[in-house]
C-alpha cells in the first residue's frame, strides 16, 4: 500500500474525504494544514497575515518533507502545496497523488463559509483567478476523482476502489 496525497482546491473535501479513506484503508491520516498550525501555534490565516505567504510556503514544504511516511498514510495537502515543483517531486517519490475535482461554483459556496482561511479567498474574483491558476497543477496528479455534491463517504469508497486497481 502506497501513501496517498489528496490534492485540490480549498473546500473540495481533502480533509473530510481523506479521513474517510484512511479509515477504509486502515492507515494513518495527516492533514498538512493542521500540522502547520500545530507547529506554528497559529491558524493558517494568521500566518498569512502576520508572516506572509512566502514564509507560509517555506514552512509548508518543510513540514511536508519531514512527515513520517514510513507506514502508509493518506495526506491531505493544502490547496497550493502541489503548485510548487519541490513539493510535486516529493509527492511523486513518496506515493501517489489524487486530484479531488470539484466544480468552481461549489467550491465558491463552500469557501464563503470558511472563517479560518486567508481573507483574500473570500473575494470571488481572486478565488476564481487562484482556482484557474492552480488547475493545471492539479491536473498533473496521478489520478482524478470527481467530487461534486457526493457524500464524502461515497467519494472515499470510489477512491479506495480505484486504489485497489493500481
Amino acid at each position: 500500500m502506497k501513501n496517498l496525497f489528496l490534492i485540490g482546491f480549498m473546500g473540495c473535501g481533502k480533509t473530510t474525504v481523506g479521513r474517510a479513506v484512511a479509515t477504509l484503508r486502515a492507515c494513518g491520516f495527516v492533514d498538512l494544514d493542521e500540522q502547520i498550525e500545530t507547529r506554528e501555534k497559529m491558524e493558517i490565516s494568521r500566518i498569512f497575515e502576520e508572516r506572509g505567504e512566502p514564509y507560509f510556503r517555506e514552512i509548508e514544504t518543510r513540514v511536508l518533507t519531514t512527515l513520517d511516511l514510513a507506514t502508509p498514510k493518506v495526506v491531505a495537502l493544502g490547496g497550493g502545496t502541489f503548485t510548487f515543483p519541490r513539493n510535486i517531486e516529493f509527492v511523486r517519490t513518496q506515493g501517489v497523488s489524487l486530484f479531488l475535482d470539484c466544480p468552481l461554483e461549489l467550491l465558491r459556496a463552500r469557501c464563503e463559509a470558511f472563517q479560518h482561511r486567508p481573507l483574500f479567498l473570500r473575494d470571488p474574483v481572486r478565488l476564481t483567478d487562484l482556482f484557474y491558476a492552480r488547475l493545471p497543477f492539479y491536473r498533473c496528479a496521478d489520478y482524478r476523482v470527481e467530487v461534486s455534491n457526493a457524500p464524502p463517504e461515497d467519494v472515499a469508497r470510489r477512491i479506495v476502489t480505484l486504489l485497489e486497481k493500481i
